[in-house]
């Protein structure tokens, strides 16, 4: 998985804090309610500009038609994962709120938090908690199964498809980041 798609999905999945910082800068240039107009102007564009390509690019995983590099997994036992999600929401994208988005200076502290936030989650690939996904119709799964080294192993499966019913089958399956993987029929 490239370093682009990992930082398209940690954009996407800070889709909730966008649309705040969008609204808390229309409402202040459309009330000109700050001194420094500038501030929420620029924010405005670099978001939208931001938020554009990535769910541009995020939308390419629908348009997938074939997958290279494919690896199977016998799934032994497959869970839904219900609160991932709302975990990663609560945890990296809620505390982001504090900031005023109409002050310079607090906008240079939330690129300072959210920077190492950043980097943290492009390295470690945490792509599993994307709400932009979950809007998309994928679930992710918590599965069990035999992979090529025939050892029991222990993956996530982000996928449209139930895949509540697949046990005791062999899936097809791109490696997005270990342990996390993408399945597509």
């Amino acid at each position: 998985m490239s370093k682009y798609f990992r930082f398209f999905m940690l954009m996407t999945s800070f889709f909730p804090l966008w649309i705040s910082i969008l609204f808390t800068n229309f409402i202040s240039i459309f009330y000109k309610k700050s001194d420094t107009i500038i501030t929420e102007i620029i924010s405005v564009l670099i978001i939208l500009i931001i938020i554009i390509v990535s769910i541009f690019n995020i939308l390419k995983i629908n348009k997938l038609e074939k997958f290279k590099s494919l690896e199977n997994i016998q799934i032994e036992e497959v869970t839904l994962e219900k609160t991932i999600t709302v975990e990663y929401l609560l945890s990296y994208v809620l505390p982001l709120f504090a900031f005023d988005f109409t002050l310079w200076f607090d906008c240079v502290k939330f690129l300072i938090y959210f920077f190492c936030i950043g980097y943290l989650s492009i390295k470690n690939a945490n792509v599993y908690s994307n709400i932009f996904l979950e809007i998309l119709g994928y679930k992710i799964y918590r599965c069990k199964g035999k992979m090529y080294s025939k050892k029991e192993k222990e993956i996530y499966i982000i996928s449209k498809e139930n895949l509540l019913f697949e046990k005791d089958t062999t899936l097809n399956v791109l490696e997005l980041n270990n342990p996390f993987y993408i399945y597509k029929r």
